[in-house]
């Protein structure tokens, strides 16, 4: 961060250095907020998360990261708000559709979820997790001979 004061004070007109400076303050919010995150305190965490949002309105993992938060918090209508934020912004990650799908399947929405697991899966072959939480939604859903495919998988 000094650095980075140092170059806009030498050349105010430097964008780059506005840029860093303001992508390293969102990054020390997000890493305290994970450490808050740790320690139980999910609200104090998602208002870190927020803020290094703030900052950085592209910060994928920012969203992520705050979705998870508030899934903690049981707030599955929020979650679900970020990851679609993550999808607008980096729509070929397959975290997204998964963390989505598990907001969706939290919901009850088994038929989105697995929709959400595919999209995962279709891009990341070897996402286990997607698999195992598809074949959960699938179970829900009554489709049982896809879950075992799955299970298998």
């Amino acid at each position: 961060m000094a650095d980075w004061e140092q170059a806009i004070n030498i050349d105010p007109g430097f964008s780059k250095a506005y840029n860093n400076r303001g992508g390293a303050k969102a990054e020390a919010y997000c890493i305290r907020g994970k450490a808050k995150a740790a320690l139980g305190d999910h609200q104090a965490a998602i208002a870190d998360y927020s803020q290094a949002i703030t900052i950085n309105p592209k910060d994928v993992e920012a969203y992520c990261i705050r979705g998870l938060a508030k899934a903690g918090l049981g707030d599955h209508p929020a979650a679900l708000s970020d990851y679609n934020k993550m999808i607008e912004i980096a729509p070929g990650l397959a975290k997204a559709y998964y963390n989505r799908g598990h907001a969706k399947d939290a919901l009850s929405r088994h038929y989105a979820a697995i929709v959400d697991y595919d999209k995962a899966i279709n891009m990341d072959p070897e996402f286990s997790k997607a698999c195992y939480h598809r074949s959960g939604a699938q179970a829900d859903f009554g489709g049982h001979h896809a879950t075992l495919s799955d299970y298998d998988q």
